[in-house]
Protein backbone atom coordinates (compact mmCIF):
# COMPACT_ATOMS: atom_id res chain seq x y z
CA UNK A 1 0.00 0.00 0.00
CA UNK A 2 1.35 3.57 -0.84
CA UNK A 3 1.95 5.90 2.00
CA UNK A 4 2.45 9.40 2.75
CA UNK A 5 5.20 11.02 5.31
CA UNK A 6 3.23 13.41 6.85
CA UNK A 7 3.29 15.68 10.29
CA UNK A 8 0.45 16.15 12.46
CA UNK A 9 -0.30 18.88 15.12
CA UNK A 10 -2.80 16.85 16.47
CA UNK A 11 -6.47 18.26 17.96
CA UNK A 12 -6.57 21.41 19.52
CA UNK A 13 -7.12 20.61 23.02
CA UNK A 14 -10.49 21.02 24.64
CA UNK A 15 -12.44 20.73 21.46
CA UNK A 16 -14.10 18.73 19.52
CA UNK A 17 -15.67 21.48 17.27
CA UNK A 18 -12.45 21.71 14.47
CA UNK A 19 -11.60 21.37 10.89
CA UNK A 20 -8.62 19.31 10.10
CA UNK A 21 -6.53 20.95 7.00
CA UNK A 22 -4.22 18.44 5.14
CA UNK A 23 -1.47 20.70 3.12
CA UNK A 24 0.38 19.16 0.06
CA UNK A 25 3.87 20.82 -0.77
CA UNK A 26 4.82 22.21 -3.90
CA UNK A 27 8.21 21.57 -6.42
CA UNK A 28 11.55 20.72 -4.83
CA UNK A 29 10.07 22.21 -0.96
CA UNK A 30 8.86 18.87 1.07
CA UNK A 31 6.09 19.16 3.91
CA UNK A 32 9.34 21.29 6.12
CA UNK A 33 8.41 24.44 4.11
CA UNK A 34 5.15 24.95 6.03
CA UNK A 35 6.35 23.90 9.60
CA UNK A 36 6.32 27.79 10.99
CA UNK A 37 2.47 27.03 10.61
CA UNK A 38 2.68 24.31 13.16
CA UNK A 39 2.81 26.19 16.17
CA UNK A 40 0.21 28.53 14.95
CA UNK A 41 -2.44 25.96 14.11
CA UNK A 42 -4.28 24.89 17.80
CA UNK A 43 -4.65 29.03 18.21
CA UNK A 44 -6.35 29.38 15.18
CA UNK A 45 -8.92 26.11 16.04
CA UNK A 46 -7.00 24.18 13.15
CA UNK A 47 -5.61 20.37 13.43
CA UNK A 48 -2.78 20.53 11.02
CA UNK A 49 -1.58 17.78 8.81
CA UNK A 50 1.77 18.31 6.60
CA UNK A 51 2.50 15.53 4.29
CA UNK A 52 4.92 14.53 1.18
CA UNK A 53 3.93 13.76 -1.77
CA UNK A 54 5.42 10.34 -3.34
CA UNK A 55 8.70 10.69 -4.50
CA UNK A 56 9.40 12.83 -1.74
CA UNK A 57 11.42 11.38 1.52
CA UNK A 58 9.22 9.00 3.84
CA UNK A 59 6.55 8.95 1.22
CA UNK A 60 6.68 5.61 -1.55
CA UNK A 61 8.33 6.21 -4.40
CA UNK A 62 6.28 5.92 -7.47
CA UNK A 63 7.15 2.71 -9.57
CA UNK A 64 8.65 2.42 -12.55
CA UNK A 65 5.14 1.30 -14.21
CA UNK A 66 3.57 4.88 -12.89
CA UNK A 67 6.85 6.52 -13.99
CA UNK A 68 6.27 5.15 -17.39
CA UNK A 69 2.65 6.24 -17.61
CA UNK A 70 3.62 10.50 -16.28
CA UNK A 71 6.56 10.03 -18.38
CA UNK A 72 4.49 9.04 -21.98
CA UNK A 73 3.10 11.07 -24.20
CA UNK A 74 -0.46 9.32 -24.36
CA UNK A 75 -3.03 11.44 -22.83
CA UNK A 76 -4.81 8.25 -22.03
CA UNK A 77 -1.80 7.30 -19.93
CA UNK A 78 -1.82 10.39 -17.86
CA UNK A 79 -5.64 10.81 -17.05
CA UNK A 80 -4.55 6.63 -15.91
CA UNK A 81 -1.89 8.56 -13.57
CA UNK A 82 -3.55 11.46 -12.04
CA UNK A 83 -6.85 9.13 -11.83
CA UNK A 84 -4.71 7.04 -9.81
CA UNK A 85 -3.39 10.36 -7.33
CA UNK A 86 -6.92 10.99 -6.54
CA UNK A 87 -7.84 8.07 -5.50
CA UNK A 88 -4.98 7.73 -2.93
CA UNK A 89 -5.12 10.99 -1.73
CA UNK A 90 -9.05 10.27 -1.40
CA UNK A 91 -8.04 6.96 0.64
CA UNK A 92 -5.39 8.66 2.52
CA UNK A 93 -7.71 11.44 4.05
CA UNK A 94 -10.18 8.56 5.00
CA UNK A 95 -7.88 6.37 6.22
CA UNK A 96 -6.46 9.01 8.78
CA UNK A 97 -10.41 10.29 9.28
CA UNK A 98 -11.53 7.16 10.70
CA UNK A 99 -8.04 6.64 12.52
CA UNK A 100 -8.17 9.35 13.91
CA UNK A 101 -11.83 10.03 14.82
CA UNK A 102 -11.81 13.20 13.16
CA UNK A 103 -14.87 14.96 13.51
CA UNK A 104 -17.37 15.55 10.17
CA UNK A 105 -18.54 18.49 8.72
CA UNK A 106 -21.61 20.22 10.77
CA UNK A 107 -25.06 20.78 9.31
CA UNK A 108 -23.72 24.68 8.74
CA UNK A 109 -20.41 23.31 6.60
CA UNK A 110 -18.32 25.55 8.29
CA UNK A 111 -17.12 23.25 11.57
CA UNK A 112 -15.46 19.96 11.71
CA UNK A 113 -14.45 18.00 8.56
CA UNK A 114 -11.82 18.27 6.65
CA UNK A 115 -9.84 20.62 3.83
CA UNK A 116 -7.06 19.92 1.63
CA UNK A 117 -4.62 22.58 0.33
CA UNK A 118 -2.14 22.88 -2.21
CA UNK A 119 0.61 24.93 -2.59
CA UNK A 120 1.82 25.82 -6.05
CA UNK A 121 2.82 23.01 -8.39
CA UNK A 122 1.35 20.85 -5.82
CA UNK A 123 -1.90 21.37 -7.18
CA UNK A 124 -0.92 19.33 -10.23
CA UNK A 125 -0.91 16.14 -7.56
CA UNK A 126 -3.80 17.31 -5.69
CA UNK A 127 -6.37 18.72 -7.73
CA UNK A 128 -7.08 15.29 -9.20
CA UNK A 129 -8.89 14.83 -6.28
CA UNK A 130 -11.69 17.10 -8.21
CA UNK A 131 -11.01 16.89 -11.64
CA UNK A 132 -10.75 12.79 -11.35
CA UNK A 133 -13.10 12.61 -8.70
CA UNK A 134 -15.28 9.96 -10.82
CA UNK A 135 -11.64 7.70 -10.72
CA UNK A 136 -12.52 7.67 -6.87
CA UNK A 137 -13.92 3.81 -6.21
CA UNK A 138 -17.47 4.47 -5.13
CA UNK A 139 -16.70 3.24 -1.17
CA UNK A 140 -14.27 5.65 -0.86
CA UNK A 141 -16.33 8.71 -2.23
CA UNK A 142 -19.02 8.02 0.27
CA UNK A 143 -16.98 8.14 2.90
CA UNK A 144 -15.17 10.83 2.01
CA UNK A 145 -18.18 12.96 1.39
CA UNK A 146 -18.64 12.79 5.51
CA UNK A 147 -15.39 14.82 5.85
CA UNK A 148 -14.34 16.68 2.84
CA UNK A 149 -15.54 20.36 2.55
CA UNK A 150 -13.30 22.58 1.56
CA UNK A 151 -10.53 22.57 -1.24
CA UNK A 152 -7.75 25.31 -0.99
CA UNK A 153 -5.50 26.44 -4.05
CA UNK A 154 -2.71 28.31 -2.51
CA UNK A 155 -0.26 30.77 -5.12
CA UNK A 156 -0.85 28.33 -7.46
CA UNK A 157 1.26 29.11 -11.38
CA UNK A 158 -1.04 29.66 -14.47
CA UNK A 159 0.62 26.74 -16.37
CA UNK A 160 -1.32 24.66 -13.74
CA UNK A 161 -4.64 26.44 -15.22
CA UNK A 162 -3.64 25.79 -18.47
CA UNK A 163 -2.22 29.51 -19.43
CA UNK A 164 0.78 29.95 -21.08
CA UNK A 165 4.61 31.89 -20.28
CA UNK A 166 4.20 35.57 -21.69
CA UNK A 167 7.50 35.48 -22.14
CA UNK A 168 9.66 32.12 -23.18
CA UNK A 169 12.52 33.66 -23.97
CA UNK A 170 13.12 35.07 -21.05
CA UNK A 171 12.45 32.60 -18.82
CA UNK A 172 14.01 29.55 -21.13
CA UNK A 173 17.22 31.58 -21.23
CA UNK A 174 17.74 31.73 -17.07
CA UNK A 175 15.83 28.87 -16.14
CA UNK A 176 15.50 26.07 -18.97
CA UNK A 177 19.04 26.40 -21.22
CA UNK A 178 20.78 23.66 -21.05
CA UNK A 179 24.17 25.04 -21.84
CA UNK A 180 23.72 27.28 -18.39
CA UNK A 181 25.25 24.54 -16.07
CA UNK A 182 22.32 23.31 -13.69
CA UNK A 183 23.09 24.54 -10.09
CA UNK A 184 23.16 28.21 -11.52
CA UNK A 185 19.99 27.63 -13.47
CA UNK A 186 18.46 26.22 -9.82
CA UNK A 187 19.93 29.55 -7.80
CA UNK A 188 18.29 31.60 -10.47
CA UNK A 189 15.30 30.24 -10.04
CA UNK A 190 15.72 29.88 -6.54
CA UNK A 191 15.96 34.00 -6.80
CA UNK A 192 12.95 34.16 -9.45
CA UNK A 193 10.94 32.06 -7.42
CA UNK A 194 11.24 33.83 -3.55
CA UNK A 195 11.61 37.22 -4.39
CA UNK A 196 9.50 40.25 -4.08
CA UNK A 197 7.95 41.79 -6.94
CA UNK A 198 7.00 45.26 -6.76
CA UNK A 199 4.42 45.55 -9.85
CA UNK A 200 3.19 48.26 -11.34
CA UNK A 201 -0.23 46.74 -10.61
CA UNK A 202 -1.43 43.60 -9.22
CA UNK A 203 -5.33 44.81 -10.00
CA UNK A 204 -5.56 46.23 -13.76
CA UNK A 205 -5.23 42.06 -15.55
CA UNK A 206 -2.92 43.42 -17.67
CA UNK A 207 0.41 41.54 -18.14
CA UNK A 208 2.81 44.29 -18.94
CA UNK A 209 1.74 45.17 -15.51
CA UNK A 210 3.63 42.49 -13.80
CA UNK A 211 7.20 42.31 -13.82
CA UNK A 212 8.38 39.02 -15.46
CA UNK A 213 12.22 38.90 -13.75
CA UNK A 214 13.59 40.60 -10.87
CA UNK A 215 16.84 42.74 -10.45
CA UNK A 216 19.12 40.62 -9.18
CA UNK A 217 21.46 43.42 -7.31
CA UNK A 218 22.38 41.72 -4.46
CA UNK A 219 20.23 44.10 -2.03
CA UNK A 220 16.43 42.75 -2.54
CA UNK A 221 14.97 40.86 0.01
CA UNK A 222 13.55 37.26 -1.00
CA UNK A 223 11.79 34.43 1.18
CA UNK A 224 15.36 32.71 0.86
CA UNK A 225 17.10 35.69 2.95
CA UNK A 226 15.05 33.99 5.55
CA UNK A 227 16.27 31.18 5.42
CA UNK A 228 19.89 29.85 6.84
CA UNK A 229 21.95 27.53 4.17
CA UNK A 230 21.40 24.38 6.44
CA UNK A 231 17.43 25.75 6.50
CA UNK A 232 17.19 25.73 2.68
CA UNK A 233 19.22 22.37 2.27
CA UNK A 234 16.72 20.76 4.62
CA UNK A 235 13.81 21.81 3.51
CA UNK A 236 14.66 20.80 -0.61
CA UNK A 237 14.10 17.60 -1.83
CA UNK A 238 14.99 17.72 -5.25
CA UNK A 239 15.43 13.94 -6.22
CA UNK A 240 11.91 14.01 -7.54
CA UNK A 241 12.32 16.37 -10.57
CA UNK A 242 13.67 14.19 -12.57
CA UNK A 243 11.22 11.39 -12.00
CA UNK A 244 7.78 12.49 -11.76
CA UNK A 245 7.62 16.48 -11.85
CA UNK A 246 9.32 17.70 -14.51
CA UNK A 247 6.81 14.93 -16.26
CA UNK A 248 3.73 16.42 -14.67
CA UNK A 249 4.50 19.82 -15.48
CA UNK A 250 5.38 19.19 -19.71
CA UNK A 251 2.09 17.92 -20.14
CA UNK A 252 -0.36 19.93 -22.88
CA UNK A 253 -1.71 23.04 -21.79
CA UNK A 254 -4.84 22.28 -22.94
CA UNK A 255 -4.98 19.36 -20.83
CA UNK A 256 -4.50 21.17 -17.65
CA UNK A 257 -7.03 24.12 -19.20
CA UNK A 258 -9.90 20.76 -18.74
CA UNK A 259 -8.65 19.70 -15.54
CA UNK A 260 -9.39 22.84 -14.50
CA UNK A 261 -12.58 23.25 -15.46
CA UNK A 262 -13.59 19.69 -14.85
CA UNK A 263 -12.49 20.85 -11.03
CA UNK A 264 -14.08 24.36 -10.38
CA UNK A 265 -15.96 24.96 -13.76
CA UNK A 266 -18.31 21.66 -14.53
CA UNK A 267 -21.86 21.77 -13.40
CA UNK A 268 -21.63 18.08 -13.89
CA UNK A 269 -19.20 17.47 -11.71
CA UNK A 270 -19.87 19.48 -8.93
CA UNK A 271 -23.33 18.20 -8.34
CA UNK A 272 -22.22 13.96 -9.06
CA UNK A 273 -19.21 14.25 -7.09
CA UNK A 274 -18.62 16.30 -3.64
CA UNK A 275 -21.64 18.84 -4.36
CA UNK A 276 -20.77 20.22 -0.91
CA UNK A 277 -17.56 21.33 -1.56
CA UNK A 278 -16.40 24.77 -1.85
CA UNK A 279 -13.08 25.86 -3.53
CA UNK A 280 -11.14 28.97 -2.40
CA UNK A 281 -7.79 30.28 -4.47
CA UNK A 282 -5.24 32.20 -2.74
CA UNK A 283 -2.80 34.43 -4.38
CA UNK A 284 -0.21 36.56 -2.98
CA UNK A 285 0.37 40.21 -4.07
CA UNK A 286 4.14 40.60 -4.70
CA UNK A 287 4.64 36.52 -5.42
CA UNK A 288 6.17 36.61 -8.79
CA UNK A 289 4.05 37.53 -12.20
CA UNK A 290 2.38 33.11 -13.03
CA UNK A 291 0.94 33.46 -9.41
CA UNK A 292 -0.45 37.11 -9.44
CA UNK A 293 -1.54 36.07 -13.14
CA UNK A 294 -3.24 32.53 -12.01
CA UNK A 295 -5.36 34.87 -9.12
CA UNK A 296 -6.68 37.39 -12.34
CA UNK A 297 -7.09 34.03 -14.53
CA UNK A 298 -9.41 32.65 -11.80
CA UNK A 299 -11.70 35.96 -11.70
CA UNK A 300 -11.17 35.76 -15.53
CA UNK A 301 -13.06 32.27 -15.57
CA UNK A 302 -15.24 32.80 -12.79
CA UNK A 303 -16.83 35.66 -15.11
CA UNK A 304 -16.73 33.79 -18.14
CA UNK A 305 -18.53 30.79 -16.80
CA UNK A 306 -21.36 32.81 -15.34
CA UNK A 307 -22.14 34.03 -18.86
CA UNK A 308 -22.65 30.63 -19.70
CA UNK A 309 -24.98 29.88 -17.17
CA UNK A 310 -22.36 27.45 -15.28
CA UNK A 311 -22.20 27.28 -11.62
CA UNK A 312 -19.76 24.80 -10.81
CA UNK A 313 -18.34 25.05 -7.63
CA UNK A 314 -18.31 28.01 -5.33
CA UNK A 315 -15.19 29.16 -5.56
CA UNK A 316 -14.04 32.29 -3.22
CA UNK A 317 -10.65 34.08 -4.79
CA UNK A 318 -8.66 35.70 -1.58
CA UNK A 319 -5.16 38.29 -2.15
CA UNK A 320 -2.56 37.99 0.71
CA UNK A 321 -1.38 41.66 0.49
CA UNK A 322 2.55 42.22 0.60
CA UNK A 323 2.93 38.51 0.94
CA UNK A 324 4.98 36.71 -2.02
CA UNK A 325 5.31 33.22 -3.25
CA UNK A 326 6.35 31.35 0.47
CA UNK A 327 3.87 33.76 2.90
CA UNK A 328 3.38 30.41 5.05
CA UNK A 329 7.68 31.01 5.76
CA UNK A 330 7.52 34.81 6.14
CA UNK A 331 4.30 35.70 7.35
CA UNK A 332 3.16 32.05 9.31
CA UNK A 333 0.54 34.15 11.24
CA UNK A 334 -0.92 36.21 8.58
CA UNK A 335 -1.24 32.98 6.90
CA UNK A 336 -3.01 31.43 8.87
CA UNK A 337 -5.08 34.49 9.97
CA UNK A 338 -6.28 33.93 6.14
CA UNK A 339 -6.67 30.47 6.10
CA UNK A 340 -8.94 30.39 9.64
CA UNK A 341 -11.14 32.85 7.80
CA UNK A 342 -11.17 30.77 5.09
CA UNK A 343 -12.25 27.80 6.75
CA UNK A 344 -15.08 29.60 9.10
CA UNK A 345 -16.68 30.35 5.71
CA UNK A 346 -15.73 34.29 6.23
CA UNK A 347 -14.32 34.48 2.32
CA UNK A 348 -17.54 32.98 0.94
CA UNK A 349 -18.94 35.04 -1.72
CA UNK A 350 -22.11 34.63 -4.16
Amino acid sequence: MNTFAFDDTGPPPGTNAYTTLIVVHGTGFHKGIFKRLLPLAHGQGIRLVLINRRDYYGSTPFTNAELELIQSTDPIKHNQFFGDRATELAEFVVAFAEREHLPKVDETGTIGGVAVMAWSSGNVFAQPLLSFADSIPLPTKIKLEEYFRLFIILDVPLWVLGDRDPSPTTLTGKLRDPSIPVKERLRSFNYWVSAYYDHPSTTSCRREDLIIWPEDDGTRSTAFSNMTASELEELTDYSALPRSEVSGQQICPEVFEEWTRKAIFDDTMAREFFPNVHVAAIWAEKSHWSCVGAGWKYKQLLDEYRERSVTGRHLSIIKIPGANHFPHWDQPKQTMDVLEQILNGSHRHP
